[in-house]
């Protein structure tokens, strides 16, 4: 397998997807006598509703293909893929460290891999 550190410096572990620039507001509604304005201010707002959900939801699968990915990949570069504890070891490390990366995420993960070194 490569080297962790290279591939999170070359970006693999990066969503390609584009987040979703911003939620549409709902039209406010008119009221009496503006029924067929409203409705099609409804329906267009209903399209982009649509559109920025399906957005919203390829890249939030994408991030949690990545992310799943560096984890696995990270546990196994660290030696602690079958470590009965690898789930909790990782969980530490990702609250520490995710703010700043996966790169410090990765720093964590093996500061604690030497404490399970058998």
């Amino acid at each position: 397998m490569e080297d962790v550190h290279q591939r999170i410096r070359d970006g693999f572990y990066e969503v390609e997807a584009t987040y979703p620039e911003s939620k549409p507001k709902k039209p406010k509604l008119n009221g009496k006598g503006y029924e067929e304005i409203d409705a099609m201010a409804l329906e267009i707002y209903e399209g982009k509703m649509l559109r920025y959900k399906d957005q919203l939801a390829l890249y939030r699968r994408e991030q949690g293909s990545k992310m799943d990915t560096f984890r696995a990949d990270a546990l196994e570069y660290c030696g602690l893929t079958d470590h009965p504890k690898a789930d909790k070891i990782y969980s530490y490390a990702w609250e520490k460290g995710h703010s700043a990366g996966y790169g410090e995420v990765l720093m964590h993960l093996e500061e604690l891999a030497e404490l399970f070194e058998d």
